[in-house]
């Protein structure tokens, strides 16, 4: 039986593939029919209309693929599965009509809050409710807040993702990393639906690279929506990745660089959302060029969260570490940009 098993979650793997190949492919040629299409111009360095269709390929793909192997689950898995699969297509969804109709920060706010909040708060596998810290046996219990701590989370993570998603391969090749680390601590119920993810970012990354699409909102909402949700499950479930300090690390920079956005924004008396060109990533294309710049912000974000993973013992100094590069990297860039502009 679990060779049959191994056989048509190899068969599916495949078909997602082609699936997801052949959206990249012919997907542009419709998505000015729904306008799904990110123009030139402001801000933007891109120099021709280019096709956002993540939010597709999570809808589309991602979403049946998920359903379709909640069938051959055990009772006590199924419901993850569902919920998983209708929070991410929901939550990429409002990405969707974001791209197509620019709903506004608040609104995209506050309807995410909602369908994680309902999400964590229905499905016990998605409600974090003790934090353990450093591998620590005993940590502190989160009781009947569990599910607004993990909602907060969340909301925090697909804003990050979000922000972060201003080069291309930047949130693509970030969400590899994370979940080849999942797929590695996951336990044996959750190796298929990361796999399925993995496959679709796999060729999504491929396209991406080729300036062929875009994510979108649609795509870095869906896609942070569902490696968080996964997140949870397997730092709930996992005998590697048990610690709330190694999930944390894993999403660490661009939830860090959210934040000093976000505090920057205020202290100048700005909305927090306001879009400008002090993120981590233009920092980087600025001084580096995109090519080195993406090997930067990659390894900074995805090789701290690996040696976490091994020397777990290690992970608040790695934490350390990390926070202090950052900084160094954020200091220079703004001190190099004040000569510029002197």
């Amino acid at each position: 039986m679990q060779m049959r098993f191994f056989y048509l979650d190899a068969y599916l793997l495949v078909l997602v593939t082609a699936l997801t190949t052949v959206l990249c492919m012919f997907g542009p040629r419709y998505a000015p029919y729904l306008g799904l299409v990110d123009q030139p111009g402001g801000r933007k360095l891109h120099s021709r209309p280019t096709p956002l269709l993540g939010g597709l390929a999570l809808i589309l793909i991602f979403m049946p693929s998920l359903l379709w192997i909640a069938g051959f689950a055990a009772d006590t898995v199924r419901p993850s599965a569902w919920a998983l699969a209708g929070c991410t297509a929901a939550i990429a969804t409002l990405g969707l009509m974001d791209d197509r109709f620019l709903l506004g920060p608040g609104k995209r706010l506050l309807i995410s809050a909602g369908l994680f909040g309902i999400t964590c708060y229905a499905v016990p596998q998605f409600n974090i409710t003790i934090i353990n810290w450093n591998g620590q046996s005993h940590g502190l219990p989160l009781g009947p807040f569990g599910w607004i701590a993990t909602t907060l989370s969340l909301l925090a993570l697909i804003n990050a993702v979000n922000m972060a998603d201003g080069k291309n391969g930047l949130v693509l090749g970030l969400s590899l990393g994370w979940l080849i680390l999942l797929g590695i601590a996951a336990p044996a119920n959750m190796i298929a639906p990361i796999a399925i993810l993995l496959v679709i970012v796999f060729v999504l990354l491929a396209f991406n690279l080729g300036d062929r699409l875009f994510l979108g909102d649609g795509g870095s909402y869906g896609l942070a929506s569902g490696i968080g949700l996964l997140a949870v499950y397997v730092y709930q479930h996992s005998p590697i990745l048990r610690s709330a300090d190694q999930v944390g690390l894993m999403f660490m920079v661009p939830v860090g660089d959210m934040i000093r956005l976000m505090i920057s924004r205020a202290r100048a008396g700005k909305s927090p959302f306001t879009p400008d060109r002090d993120h981590l990533h233009h920092h980087l294309l600025d001084r580096f060029g995109w090519r080195r710049g993406l090997v930067i912000y990659q390894l900074l974000g995805l090789l701290p969260a690996a040696l976490a993973v091994c020397v777990p013992h290690l992970t608040l100094l790695i934490i350390l570490c990390t926070f202090v590069a950052y900084w160094v990297i954020i200091f220079f860039a703004h001190r190099s940009r004040r000569s510029m502009e002197g």
